[in-house]
């Protein structure tokens, strides 16, 4: 490029946006087009290029995952599904099972939180550009603030719930945070204020104000408006319109609201409210889209004036509009063409104003437009097209860090290198993961300090071609031809001298673009470090799903020990049965034989029998079994209903609360109407004891009759823990017949039986034992066997044996496992 060249682009530039008309092709390549003029610009989209399938992302995207998970498209969610606050991300899960939840990630630590239990389906999230606020509206328009600290720990800081259907119905709300941005010389107070809009209404709260005065997380909006200054709400005139933006000024004095219809109105917040100050309509009135202004509110000392610059973005964002909000004159315009052929474009623009973003979710697209300041005012110098080879659900700006350095020298030694120097960072959805990207990108020559060259010679750059504009203007008014040559002469003596040190500037920037790439081998070297560790991880891991797999294999081996006890008991059993028949065939069979003849022939068999099939069997555990049968069984089970008949005699007899005559005569009764009265009278403690002194069955299945089983579990008459006993006793005797009465009798008296009781601490085991063979047919200690004489106790009826209804026998089981709990 020439110095004229340079100097014919700078006067495009300073023209009016109706004067210059530039019209630039993009092909799909990630090549920077550079701007003439940045004041009208026309961008056609191949549409060939978007149907060809691509196999890899850009070239100037590196892309890092930091979550898997399947997201649906785009269209399955109203409003914003994805935020970013520094290091913190926070986006909407929705599952049909579960529901919809908020994940927050901090993505350095890999460190996580599930926000859930909302009262209705989300509709929209967005953080706090100050703070680590994030705000969380839901489709009935309450509105959720928590807030995260460093370690991803979230506390709930308010939240404002409305009546259900407070809202009509389709509205979906959303939210707009006041980017708040204190004086740097004057003391503040803590300032949080947000708006939430739908169909035609705006409210704003400031939430500080309500969380200092109410103390507490969560409120109604009826408690919030009581509050003077804490919600405001909005007029709006077109009762018709739609609110399609709202934004708040870092100062926390304005609010902008757009409306579908194409208007723009302004309102003051003082301490009164909020009052109308200014309405606007944008060029052509079309619909708007979205509303933005060009504030840098990364940086708390900025001295430039907030709202001086604002966006406009029309027909679905493919018409971009910069306006000067002072005079309300349109001073660039930006268009995508074909209108018709295109999808719907995002805009979101970054927190330092140096870049916008209009992203194509259809097309898996991103367009980058750099802003730079030429002679102070805003224009659009460049655009870099992003592509991606799988589509992206939602995507949103981290930071746009500056890659030069605005020392360095600027030598034509310099080595060659790749020209990126600005890297831009994303925080993506796609269909299947959450994404981090880096792009890169290249700053346009075009600019001047304030737009990104971070150069300090470029302000000597502008004020140079000042100078030549004003030289170039005394050439006009100049009379003599050779004054006017003198100038033309020295005009291109500067502007050469301009283009060499330009040419120093693109070596420079060369060498930014291999600093660019180190540090992406660095963050490259760094990944595989985090690889590494992973791997070391998921080796540990490993051991410990070991060690939970043999504990496992530790507690299961206990019951698998009592099965395998059971079938070897199952086959004794068969043995015993088969050497008993052998041998009375045996004996028969000898009867008339010699006694010694005989004698010898039925030692023979026994000891056949023996070797062959009883002691291959047996030779592992019949020592212990035995001993266990012969210590437990023969002494325990003779002695069982004797002892248990004196101790439940004893204990009655003891705990006899009404020892008065009339007591003793109704003892001796078993007339229904004593019991009845008894019951009546609320004493249901004195009707069981009677029923259970007399030994009748009977009497006390009439008595359980008339009574409640609840009853065996409250607290306001409790009963003795020797009656309970007993009681328990009586009714493992007998479980045909009323089952379901006795079986709920039973749950209620293992559920309050106090086993440690000094009363039935002697007892407890007999009575427990018993129900257990009731039940199963097996009890709880031992069995006895006689092998010498070949005899063998025959094991009590089971009640899980019979042919009862799958109901019943499942409840039989639950007790017994009661029971087998007590007795541990």
């Amino acid at each position: 490029m020439t110095g004229e060249q340079l100097l014919s682009s700078h006067f495009n530039d300073v023209s009016s946006p109706s004067s210059v008309l530039e019209k630039h092709v993009l092909t799909g390549s990630d090549t920077v087009v550079q701007f003439s003029g940045g004041t009208h610009v026309v961008l056609n989209v191949d549409g060939q290029t978007d149907k060809r399938p691509r196999d890899r992302d850009s070239s100037r995207v590196y892309t890092r995952v930091l979550s898997e998970y399947k997201w649906a498209s785009e269209e399955c969610y109203n409003g914003r599904i994805l935020a970013v606050h520094k290091n913190l991300i926070a986006y909407r899960l929705f599952n049909e099972s579960t529901g919809e939840a908020v994940r927050v990630l901090e993505h350095t630590t890999s460190k996580r939180h599930l926000i859930k239990s909302f009262k209705h389906p989300t509709a929209d999230l967005q953080w706090a550009h100050h703070a680590p606020l994030l705000a969380v509206i839901d489709v009935n328009a309450n509105l959720y603030a928590y807030h995260v600290d460093k370690d991803c720990i979230v506390t709930k800081y308010l939240n404002i719930i409305r009546e259900d259907n407070s809202i009509p119905i389709n509205a979906t709300p959303r939210i707009s945070w006041c980017p708040y941005i204190p004086e740097a010389d004057e003391p503040h107070e803590e300032m949080h204020m947000i708006a939430v809009y739908y169909r035609n209404t705006v409210e704003s709260f400031s939430l500080n104000i309500i969380k200092a005065e109410l103390h507490c997380e969560e409120v109604t909006l009826e408690q919030c408006e009581k509050i003077s200054d804490a919600v405001m709400k909005l007029p709006i005139e077109n009762p018709s319109a739609e609110v399609q933006a709202v934004c708040l000024s870092p100062d926390a004095t304005a609010i902008a609201v757009a409306l579908n219809c194409g208007t723009v109105t302004f309102f003051i917040i003082d301490g009164e409210g909020t009052k109308f100050a200014h309405r606007w309509q944008p060029e052509h009135g079309r619909h708007i889209q979205d509303l933005v202004f060009l504030d840098n509110i990364t940086a708390s000392d900025t001295p430039e004036q907030f709202w001086k610059y604002a966006i406009i973005s029309t027909e679905n964002g493919k018409r971009i509009q910069l306006y000067d909000t002072e005079n309300w004159h349109c001073i660039a315009r930006l268009l995508f063409e074909p209108l018709d052929q295109l999808g719907k474009l995002a805009l979101s623009v970054h927190p330092s104003a140096k870049f916008i973003f209009l992203t194509d979710y259809y097309a898996a697209n991103i367009y980058c437009i750099e802003i730079a300041y030429i002679m102070n005012t805003p224009r659009f110098v460049a655009c870099t097209e992003i592509t991606f080879c799988h589509p992206l659900v939602n995507v949103v700006p981290i930071s746009v860090p500056q890659q030069e350095d605005a020392h360095q020298d600027f030598s034509l030694s310099d080595d060659e290198v790749s020209p990126a120097d600005v890297l831009v960072s994303f925080v993506a959805l796609s269909q299947r993961s959450l994404l981090h990207l880096e792009v890169g990108l290249e700053k346009s020559h075009l600019a001047n300090g304030d737009a990104g060259g971070g150069l300090g010679d470029e302000n000597n750059d502008e004020q140079m071609i000042s100078t030549l504009n004003v030289d170039v203007e005394d050439d006009g008014n100049s009379v003599a031809n050779g004054d006017k040559r003198q100038q033309k002469s020295e005009n291109l003596d500067r502007l050469d001298a301009l283009y060499r040190h330009w040419e120093s500037l693109s070596l420079n920037f060369e060498k930014q673009a291999e600093n660019f790439e180190k540090r992406l081998k660095e963050e490259r070297d760094r990944t595989d470090a985090e690889m590494r560790q992973l791997r070391e991880d998921i080796v540990s891991c490993d051991e410990r799903l070991f060690l939970k797999l043999e504990s496992l294999i530790n507690e299961n081996r206990t019951s698998t020990v009592e099965a395998m006890q059971t079938s070897l008991d199952l086959k004794m059993d068969s043995v015993i049965q088969n050497l008993r028949s052998k041998t009375a065939d045996n004996f028969k069979q000898q009867q008339t034989m010699d006694l010694h003849v005989v004698r010898d022939e039925l030692a023979s068999n026994i000891r056949e029998v023996l070797m062959t099939t009883l002691i291959p069997i047996l030779q592992d555990v019949c020592v212990s079994l035995f001993q266990q049968l012969n210590e437990n069984f023969r002494t325990g089970l003779e002695q069982y209903m004797k002892q248990i008949h004196t101790l439940c005699t004893n204990a009655l007899r003891t705990n006899q609360t009404v020892p008065d005559s009339a007591m003793t005569n109704n003892s001796s009764s078993t007339d229904p109407s004593a019991l009845m009265n008894l019951i009546e009278n609320q004493r249901i403690t004195v009707a069981f004891e009677k029923a259970l002194v007399l030994k009748d069955f009977g009497a006390l299945m009439f008595v359980c009759n008339n009574v409640d089983p609840d009853i065996i579990t409250s607290v306001e008459q409790p009963i003795p823990q020797n009656i309970l006993l007993c009681l328990l006793n009586q009714l493992a005797t007998k479980l045909e017949g009323e089952t379901d009465l006795k079986f709920r009798y039973i749950e209620n008296v293992l559920m309050v039986l106090q086993v440690r009781d000094p009363t039935i601490a002697g007892s407890y085991r007999h009575v427990l034992n018993r129900l257990q063979t009731s039940l199963t047919g097996k009890a709880g200690d031992s069995a006895f066997v006689s092998f010498g004489r070949y005899e063998k106790l025959a094991s009590v009826h089971a009640y899980m044996g019979t042919d009862t209804s799958g109901n019943l026998k499942r409840r039989a089981r639950i007790i017994s496992q009661l029971a087998a709990n007590l007795l541990k």
